[in-house]
């Protein structure tokens, strides 16, 4: 065999893996079978056990292309400087509080997740696509499971993934569906997978549009709010760039349209628990609560208003990151849960300081320069509407973060930074097939 065949020969092997691995990746951590792997690490994931064959691949297809080193002088100046802001953040915002554990765990999770994105984005066009299905089959299944055979999920919690999630969720209003991911991370996965597997299509079908229907349809059944209101803000957002880029077929796809939003109305309200529907909506329309649970959500309102404003300040007084925030802390600001700042962006400047938090800022923003306008200047229609999918998927990753941390789960953070990389440097056009480095990045 030819060095040429060898070094193809790795690469399938290498890419097969990286697929499996990063597929895998959706899959929760398996708490019940070992709860932590160390302090910094916590429980045993699939992913964390493969990671090892996306990162080689990754190494060898930017390093190697037909016994040649290859190489990207801009990309790896902006990665060294992300690296480095980061690293400078961690380590000092970790030493002023003795490196806590739960603060190291979410900094090894976005280490982890930025190396990860980067092989998703190195592979082939049909091998992301073929991710990004799994992704989205995976999240729906285990929702459609949990709705239907809830008894199910329960073993699969006790046995695989978090004996302590079992039934316990919103137990005023019986099982919400929440699956073998936790309905927070379920609901925030069902709004953004959809996106992901539209942007990475080779051709868009009515398959697609009929998961992202029921993908949509099943988030408000979680309870959750926020993820609700991403999913309806990106899905005004593709109707809107449609607009744009077509108006005479959007136009023609108004009823089409029309009906979409009608199947996932009736499938929310034929899934959601009775009550759900009611007392999230009233809540985000600011109406009086009518129920004990409406005056719940309108209590967790006031609690995340709260935690903004009290994030804020403590950011500002703390310009290096405070990462170990004390009860007393929280109690003089009137707060009896601790908790995260419960938005991705104040997060970032509350834990880690102003460098990072500023270097996350632009860098989760550099989408609204870098992305569309240069799907733009290629004229390419298909780019086009390749990169109006990568900005849905933006928005409704953008808008999630806005009520919430989007970090500190694993299969999470490999989504964000596939949706960050994917949304900003335009790789996975339709029309275009990055096979190297240099077409990737």
């Amino acid at each position: 065999m030819t060095p040429s065949l060898r070094a193809k020969s790795i690469t399938r092997y290498l890419e097969f893996g990286t697929a499996v691995a990063l597929a895998v990746a959706i899959v929760p951590s398996l708490t019940a079978l070992a709860p932590k792997l160390g302090s910094w690490i916590g429980p045993l994931n699939l992913l964390k056990v493969l990671s090892p064959i996306p990162l080689i691949y990754l190494c060898w297809a930017v390093c190697y292309r037909n016994g040649t080193i290859q190489s990207s002088s801009q990309f790896a100046r902006a990665i060294a400087l992300t690296g480095l802001a980061f690293a400078i953040s961690t380590l000092g915002a970790g030493y002023l509080c003795h490196f806590p554990p739960n603060f190291m765990r979410e900094t090894f999770v976005m280490a982890l997740s930025a190396p990860l994105a980067a092989s998703f984005f190195v592979m082939n066009a049909t091998s992301r696509y073929r991710v990004a299905v799994f992704w989205g089959v995976f999240t729906v299944s285990t929702a459609l499971l949990d709705a239907t055979f809830p008894e199910a999920t329960d073993w699969l919690l006790k046995h695989f993934f978090d004996p302590n999630s079992r039934r316990i969720d919103l137990i005023e209003v019986g099982q919400v569906v929440s699956g073998v991911l936790g309905r927070q991370s379920l609901a925030k996965l069902l709004a953004w997978t959809p996106w992901l597997i539209l942007a990475t299509a080779p051709k868009v079908l009515l398959r697609h549009w009929v998961l992202l229907v029921i993908s949509f349809g099943l988030i408000l059944p979680t309870s959750q709010r926020g993820p609700f209101v991403a999913a309806t803000t990106s899905g005004i957002c593709w109707i809107w760039l449609l607009w744009r880029r077509n108006p005479e077929a959007a136009k023609r796809g108004l009823p089409t349209i029309a009906l979409a939003i009608s199947a996932i109305i009736g499938f929310t309200l034929a899934v959601a628990p009775p009550g759900i529907v009611e007392s999230r909506l009233t809540s985000l329309l600011g109406l009086p609560a009518t129920s004990q649970l409406g005056q719940s959500a309108q209590n967790n309102i006031t609690f995340r208003k709260q935690m903004y404003l009290f994030s804020a300040k403590t950011a500002l007084q703390h310009p290096f990151g405070h990462a170990c925030i004390s009860g007393d802390e929280f109690m003089l600001a009137g707060i009896t849960h601790l908790s995260h700042s419960h938005n991705v962006f104040l997060e970032q400047f509350r834990s880690r300081g102003w460098l990072w938090g500023l270097v996350h800022l632009f860098l989760w923003f550099s989408i609204l320069f870098l992305n569309r306008p240069k799907a733009r200047q290629t004229q390419n229609a298909k780019a086009i509407e390749a990169a109006d999918y990568w900005f849905c998927a933006w928005i409704s990753l953008t808008v999630s973060g806005l009520f919430d941390h989007v970090w500190p789960v694993l299969n999470q953070a490999v989504i964000v930074s596939c949706v960050l990389i994917g949304s900003s440097l335009q790789v996975a056009a339709r029309g275009q097939n990055p096979k190297t480095p240099e077409s990737a990045y």
